[in-house]
């Protein structure tokens, strides 16, 4: 018997206009973006994160996200800790940045998840590195401008706010990672 092709939804356009911010967030710095995603209700912002990443305001999850932003601002203060430590997240971010787009688009269509999902993941791997990459060419350089308390601060300040425009101003946001994604590319590689 004949069957009709199954068309696989399209996600709804917020949902897609919050993938790269979100992804350049966790790359640039997961606990906080958890931590932000999770507890955005209670912060006040009027609306909650498009699909699911609204789930993470567990109190347990905010917990581990709060306690994994401690460590890593530990982990910074010297530069052999902070390589390990960003050794490690290189493994993490990528794989975080792609459950939260599967969160973040939950009815969608397998394709389109599974495609947001590898997008996410390269994005997350791809912004990390290129902010690891910083940091060690400026370990390596003994550069003392800018500090790290500078630039982790710029990292935080971008995560956080990214995720402000996700909730705010989707489409905004996602003009900001496009920015962010074509600057990254131009400047980024050596880093990388």
């Amino acid at each position: 018997p004949y069957r009709e092709p199954c068309l696989s939804p399209f996600p709804p356009t917020d949902q897609l206009a919050a993938l790269l911010p979100l992804a350049i967030a966790a790359g640039l710095d997961l606990p906080l973006t958890l931590l932000l995603l999770g507890s955005a209700s209670s912060l006040g912002f009027q609306s909650a994160p498009p699909g699911e990443p609204g789930d993470l305001a567990v109190a347990l999850v905010l917990g581990m996200a709060g306690l994994l932003w401690l460590l890593e601002l530990w982990a910074k203060r010297r530069w052999l800790s902070a390589l390990g430590w960003n050794l490690a997240q290189g493994l993490v971010r990528p794989l975080a940045g792609a459950l939260l787009a599967l969160m973040l688009i939950p009815d969608a269509g397998t394709p389109w998840r599974y495609g947001a999902a590898l997008v996410a993941a390269l994005v997350s791997l791809w912004t990390h590195a290129g902010r690891t990459g910083w940091r060690l060419l400026l370990d390596l350089a003994k550069a003392r401008h800018p500090s790290r308390i500078l630039v982790s601060a710029a990292e935080d300040a971008t995560a956080l706010a990214l995720v402000a425009l996700i909730l705010d101003a989707p489409l905004a946001a996602t003009g900001l990672s496009l920015v962010m994604i074509a600057l990254g590319t131009a400047w980024a590689r050596p880093s990388v």
